[in-house]
């Protein structure tokens, strides 16, 4: 049967690779593989909808920086996460993949040549325009202002958005349907069994909402229920399998988020600079398909300014408080003066600076077990959220960086509001993007994956989704966790 429902009957046969989760990194795996002829198990712990019972899983504790309630920051049913997805995609840079000596522990062991071919194949999947990723054409095709060259240390690209933002929607009914591929509902991974041979997985071990438990047998399995679902698993498994013993201390380490800063800045600017810079400001509609600005620090000025963040910023005009009370603000005060000594055209109008950015890998941020248990008998978990000083610096500086180029042009002056999570407007909070806690590294001293997403010292379990990401990038996860999916398909196809 192609579809199973784990609360009514059990689960059939061995199977070439069993995938937990249903999110795009799973789906994408089932996709690729199941095209390849491999036979595949693909497992989620939640209903084809939203049910309480399956959400119970990701309730924990946040300590630390302020966070969101764990609970609402993933989905759990088929689909994933993207079933909340706000659809913004670009590729990690390759800036992202070269050596770095500032890092408390060593970043990706991959180049930028091992993941830049996957993401034609992520795009497709995705449902994101032809040649989406060809910024220059974009940019010729729709004449979009230039406010930033390279002389200004800003580089600029776009975001795009595929033509379907739930997976669920794009792909349940195809994988249902698809002869090698059994999916499974309501199956929740409580443990995994090991054979003969000491490192070799045979079997997972999948739980009901009756409380029943089938076993699942397989050449391969991947764990991919996400950044913090995914330590979860691996942090209850390690506490009774000795052969997690090389990457425990590791499991959970280096939780990374996307540090927004929605009103990090704010462009005091006049009614005919805001029509000319009118295409580049906020998600555009067009006929090569959707897109938004994006600016981000060039390798160059970021060593000159000390930024040691991937950091970019886009502009908007959505008003999460109203323009009077921003210009009533004494630092804008000050400002509008400045406009007096500009061609602007006076200045009424405001436009918003978002900056995304990476948060550097930090060993106080991270992700453990507590004493409590969820519905399933596993423990839950605790987010110590914690920043690095230098995330502020490197967006404060990026901002810098573009306020130079605006003012260079005559476009408005920018106005940069110093981060405070006490008031009302002034906070940094994250992306909803869990990252970093099964880290690819080259060895278990500094991960849990190697450079093909297995877990260091067994031989057939992968990580799939962002938490093997060694750093985070400031670009959206789910089209990068795609392209990863791919490239982790290409490898179980070979083993």
């Amino acid at each position: 049967m192609p579809l199973i429902d784990l609360d009514r009957r059990g689960i059939p046969g061995t199977h070439d690779v069993c995938i937990v989760g249903s999110g795009a990194a799973g789906m994408t795996l089932a996709l690729q593989l199941s095209a390849a002829g491999q036979k595949v198990l693909l497992c989620e712990g939640g209903s084809q909808n939203f049910t309480v019972a399956s959400q119970d899983a990701y309730v924990g504790d946040a300590i630390g920086e302020p966070y969101y309630p764990l609970n609402t920051a993933r989905m759990r049913y088929v689909g994933g996460t993207t079933n909340h997805w706000a659809g913004y995609c670009h590729p990690l840079q390759e800036s992202d993949f070269a050596a770095r000596d500032d890092l408390v522990v060593p970043g990706w062991p991959i180049q930028y040549a091992d993941i830049q071919p996957h993401y034609v194949q992520a795009g497709k999947i995705a449902g994101l325009p032809d040649d989406a990723w060809n910024f220059a054409g974009l940019e010729t095709a729709l004449n979009l202002p230039k406010i930033v060259d390279e002389t200004d240390g800003v580089s600029a690209t776009a975001f795009r958005w595929p033509d379907k933002l739930k997976f669920r929607e794009k792909y349940f009914d195809q994988l249902v349907n698809t002869p090698n591929v059994t999916f499974v509902t309501n199956a929740n991974l409580v443990d995994i069994e090991f054979g003969m041979v000491k490192n070799v997985v045979s079997a997972a071990h999948f739980k009901n909402y009756a409380g029943e438990v089938y076993k699942a047998k397989a050449k391969s399995f991947v764990i991919a229920c996400g950044g913090i679902e995914n330590a979860k698993l691996l942090l209850n498994f390690a506490g009774d399998h000795t052969q997690f013993i090389d990457v425990a201390p590791n499991i959970g380490q280096y939780f990374i988020e996307h540090l927004c800063y929605y009103h990090s800045a704010y462009i005091l600017t006049g009614k005919a600079e805001i029509e000319r810079l009118s295409s580049i400001i906020g998600r555009q509609s067009a006929t090569v398909g959707d897109y938004q600005w994006i600016g981000v620090p060039t390798t160059e000025a970021r060593a000159a300014q000390g930024i040691a963040n991937n950091v970019s910023i886009t502009l908007d005009t959505t008003l999460l408080a109203p323009p009077d009370d921003i210009l009533a603000d004494p630092v804008t005060q000050g400002l509008k003066s400045m406009l007096k000594h500009t061609k602007v055209s006076g200045s009424d109008q405001i436009i918003y600076c978002y900056v995304r950015s990476e948060q550097l890998p930090n060993p106080e941020s991270n992700i453990t077990l507590t004493t409590a248990r969820d519905t399933q008998g596993l423990r839950r978990v605790q987010l110590n959220w914690g920043f690095d000083p230098r995330d502020l610096h490197s967006m404060k500086a990026a901002v810098g960086l573009l306020g130079q180029a605006v003012a260079k042009r005559d476009l408005g002056r920018m106005c940069y509001v110093e981060p405070d999570q006490t008031a009302k407007w002034r906070t940094i909070y994250g992306g909803y993007h869990h990252m970093g806690t099964t880290r690819m590294s080259e060895s278990p001293e500094f991960g849990v994956v190697d450079s093909d997403c297995r877990v260091h010292g067994i031989a057939n379990l992968y990580m799939g989704g962002s938490s093997v990401f060694s750093t985070g990038g400031w670009a959206n996860p789910t089209i990068n966790v795609t392209a990863f999916a791919v490239r982790l398909a290409e490898h179980l196809k070979a083993v």
